[in-house]
């Protein structure tokens, strides 16, 4: 009863109205955090959900309109929740029905014709071209993909083709493919929603084809022509800035100031990554919001300049309009990418409450810029970039508004505790003595009591009047303590800043790429100061002064600034132990610590701290018992094999498929390069087979040949045995688990685990029926079994690609000297297919090339 009793009388003091009151007015931050939930069910579902089932959203909507729940705290909490929550389910299936383009169903060799939307570096430096308004000969418009990205092997950047630019090319082109193990990333489905429906490549030469002689030769809207004017414009001022600082200084310039990342160096770029610095190349939060609040400022202090100005019209809000306008310049400049438009949403935001005399940044502008962006863009829940984005700017929002709590707290207590000691100061007792009051009226402005007669002749006076005569005035005094101190919580600042935005965001750094940064820390707090002090003042004002021929020195300084920041980056990343590899944690583990973070950050009473349990589980769980890894890995295609060994997960290819590789290697925590886990026990290894056993004794035998014999086959087909065959189309007679060319393109990746005396096999193509895998589902690698995977074919591996040897394309598409035909000579394994009368004739069936000519300056 003495527990009751005592419950009673604190609840009784508790104002719990108040409390709640307080908390409803936070509630509607929750609302973005809803709409993911909704559209993280909506991803997540095993099948294609029907399209009616968005119309659920309207229930909820009817339900807050009904006078009996509109008038209870409880029911429309519960009713505005289920909202938020079918409005994100509504809003990503639409976004995936409305985005929805075919896709290439298998390998094929296709002469393609489009118009070139960016231009960027595969990770093996060879140029890539991302086309649009595409044509492939021989394929029916309904079947044409909206978009198509094609790496140029063998293509230098001066000869490949610019954006705006209208080619002709004969490559190579596939699905975009599966992920190499069952819940690893997933290209297929990224390339889906950015429009992406074929990748591929080309040793070819790239036709330039005049507009007039296009097969889609119309000019496109003006909002088309203005797109495409200004990625002209981007590429033009990359390469005079490439050309103005020559070296990293200048590629690094471009990716921060144009979103141009043609010129990184892959050293430069893993070094940057290492040390947690990579995202200084992005153009996101960091660079919009330098950006804006320069110009900001600049226009505020040239606005309040003129005395009739400043007394007249509102600079406050003429300051947020041109800044605004400078941020909607730059994000159509900088190629609008995804991070830039989540940027932009975001400083809008801030600079619209301005407008409306709100907070600028506060958690209410935070929630309602990722609303919109998951509003435009579901998908972006799921991109790290907006995961690691909105986690930093929610910790340090929250974090900032939590200490200014604290100070504000602290300043109260000591006013109290003044205004108590300035009654007692005003009543002096026997024990504070003339003494005391006699300091207490000598203290200065900053609380410092000042010399009384006491202390003639003592250290202090003399050292005043000392500084008295030096300078003039004692004053001096204070104005160095305040600069010493401003100095002070200016550190204090950007060390909280960098440690605050480094906790927030490394659980989603280290799960999605399975890599700490222990030095990331130290590495920011001697990057972001030159970023924000040098490289951001220096890049706006080379921008101003190049039109007037005057950007020599602001350039300079932006380089000195670059140079500092790469020679950091390379200084950390060569610390012992600066990349430390983590084994992939599970999704849960994630969520945990997603919402424990959260309910720490969008509450402010005391119950907040209840989201301490889930954090701490979450980190704990994931430190102390990560998931289990798969003990044997097949990637899509059969054309790599990982068996975990004695000394980790043991490779059958030093080289193929390198990818796969790096990925499953650093899922598992293992640092090593793909030939070290290639010479791993584990595996016995020839040059047609390779063959290893399971912890539950069930063989592995894999067969290497493109036509494997019947009979070796059918010898290896014995019972308790996984038999890997990519070569093979018939299934043999025998008692094995067999996947042979057929069984892995309908399969996918694969991911086999023992099961007592059994085996479990996961398939990545398990979920085929989603809208973005229907059409790949059935054709994994059929071009043969040395087809290359899509991150091969796109270039993205840096070594020990299996891309075929150029050959018989190269006759498809050449050059037209001496006016030749454009289109190569019908052969017996590719006919050429008859014409439909009631389709329009293309372009490409004209006898002549006409001023088609080879892509490159000068030609």
């Amino acid at each position: 009863m003495g527990k009751v009793a005592l419950w009673r009388r604190i609840g009784g003091r508790i104002d719990w109205g108040a409390a709640l009151a307080v908390e409803m007015r936070r509630a509607g931050l929750w609302f973005p955090v809803l709409m993911g939930g909704g559209i993280w069910v909506y991803f997540a579902l095993p099948s294609e959900p029907p399209a009616w089932t968005a119309a659920l959203a309207l229930l909820p909507a009817a339900a807050a309109a009904l006078p009996a729940i509109r008038g209870r705290l409880l029911p429309r909490a519960v009713v505005l929740a289920a909202l938020a929550f079918a409005a994100g389910y509504a809003l990503a299936l639409g976004a995936a029905h409305r985005i929805a383009a075919p896709v290439v169903e298998r390998p094929a060799g296709l002469t393609i014709e489009g118009r070139v939307l960016a231009l960027d570096r595969s990770a093996s430096e060879a140029p890539r071209l991302l086309v649009d308004r595409v044509t492939l000969f021989g394929v029916e418009p309904e079947a044409t993909p909206r978009r198509v990205r094609v790496a140029l092997l063998g293509t230098d950047f001066a000869t490949a083709p610019r954006p705006g630019e209208t080619v002709r090319l004969h490559a190579t082109l596939l699905p975009p493919g599966d992920p190499v193990e069952p819940g690893a990333f997933d290209f297929g489905e990224r390339a889906f929603f950015e429009g992406i429906g074929a990748v591929g490549y080309t040793r070819n030469p790239v036709l330039c084809v005049p507009p007039d002689e296009a097969v889609r030769g119309d000019a496109g809207g003006v909002a088309d022509r203005l797109r495409l004017w200004l990625a002209a414009v981007r590429f033009d001022l990359s390469e005079h800035l490439r050309a103005a600082l020559p070296g990293p200084p200048g590629a690094f310039a471009a990716a921060i100031m144009l979103g141009d990342r043609v010129g990184i160096a892959e050293a430069d770029a893993e070094a940057l990554r290492i040390s947690s610095l990579a995202h200084l190349l992005a153009i996101s939060g960091l660079h919009m919001g330098l950006l804006t609040g320069l110009v900001f400022a600049a226009a505020r202090l040239a606005l309040a300049i003129p005395p009739c100005v400043a007394l007249r019209w509102p600079t406050k809000k003429l300051a947020a309009v041109a800044a605004l306008a400078a941020g909607a310049g730059y994000l159509m400049l900088s190629g609008a990418t995804v991070a830039t438009q989540r940027a932009f949403v975001m400083v809008a935001v801030a600079f619209l409450a301005i407008l409306f005399d709100r907070p600028a940044i506060s958690l209410r502008g935070l929630a309602l810029a990722a609303a919109v962006v998951l509003a435009v863009r579901p998908v972006s829940l799921f991109d790290v970039g907006f995961q690691m984005s909105f986690a930093a700017t929610l910790g340090l929002v929250a974090g900032y508004e939590e200490l200014s709590r604290l100070v504000r707290a602290r300043r109260e207590r000591l006013a109290v505790a003044a205004e108590a000691w300035g009654q007692a100061a005003s009543a002096p007792s026997a024990e504070v003595g003339e003494s005391g009051e006699a300091r207490l009226a000598a203290a200065g402005d900053d609380g410092v009591p000042g010399p009384t007669a006491e202390d003639d002749g003592g250290p202090r006076l003399h050292f005043a009047r000392a500084l008295e005569s030096a300078l003039g005035r004692v004053a001096a005094v204070p104005r160095a303590r305040r600069l010493a101190r401003a100095a002070l919580v200016w550190a204090a600042g950007l060390v909280f800043t960098s440690l605050v935005a480094g906790l927030a965001t490394a659980p989603f750094s280290t799960y999605h790429f399975n890599r700490l940064a222990p030095y990331g820390l130290v590495a920011n707090l001697g990057a972001v100061p030159a970023m924000g002090l040098v490289i951001a003042p220096a890049a706006v004002l080379t921008a101003l002064l190049a039109p007037l021929g005057l950007a020599a020195l602001p350039l300079a300084v932006l380089g000195a600034g670059i140079e500092w920041v790469l020679r950091v980056a390379h200084w950390t990343a060569g610390q012992p132990g600066a990349d430390r590899v983590v084994q992939a944690g599970a999704a849960g583990h994630l969520a945990l610590i997603a919402l424990g973070g959260l309910w720490l950050a969008l509450w402010r009473g005391g119950w907040r701290l209840a989201g301490l349990a889930p954090l701490v589980a979450g980190t704990t769980l994931w430190a102390t018992d990560p998931p289990p890894r798969p003990p044997l890995l097949v990637a899509p295609g059969g054309a790599l094999v990982g068996l975990l060994g004695p000394e980790s997960r043991a490779l059958d290819h030093p080289k193929r498929q390198s990818y796969a590789a790096e990925t499953w290697l650093r899922r598992d925590g293992d640092a090593a390069e793909q030939a070290t886990a290639a010479a791993r026990p584990g595996l016995g290894r020839t040059r047609r087979t390779a063959s290893g056993r399971l912890t539950n004794g069930w063989r592995l035998e894999v067969l290497h040949a493109t036509r494997p014999e019947p009979a070796e086959i059918a010898r290896l087909c014995a019972p308790r045995t996984v038999l890997i065959a990519r070569g093979a189309r018939d299934r043999p007679v025998g008692g094995c688990m067999f996947y042979g060319r057929n069984e892995l393109a309908r399969a996918g990746a694969l991911a086999v685990w023992p099961d007592g005396e059994g085996i479990r096999v996961e398939e990545s193509a398990a979920r085929a029926s989603r809208l973005w895998h229907r059409r790949r589902a059935s054709s994994g690698q059929e071009g043969g079994a040395d087809a290359p995977s899509d991150a091969e074919a796109e270039g993205d591996t840096a070594a020990g690609q299996s891309l075929p040897a150029a050959g018989h394309n190269e006759s498809k598409i050449s050059a037209c000297p001496a006016r030749a035909r454009c289109r190569g000579p019908a052969t017996a394994d590719r006919p050429r297919p008859a014409r439909n009368p009631s389709r329009p004739r293309r372009s490409l069936v004209r006898n002549r090339c006409g001023s088609v000519r080879p892509c490159g300056p000068g030609s």
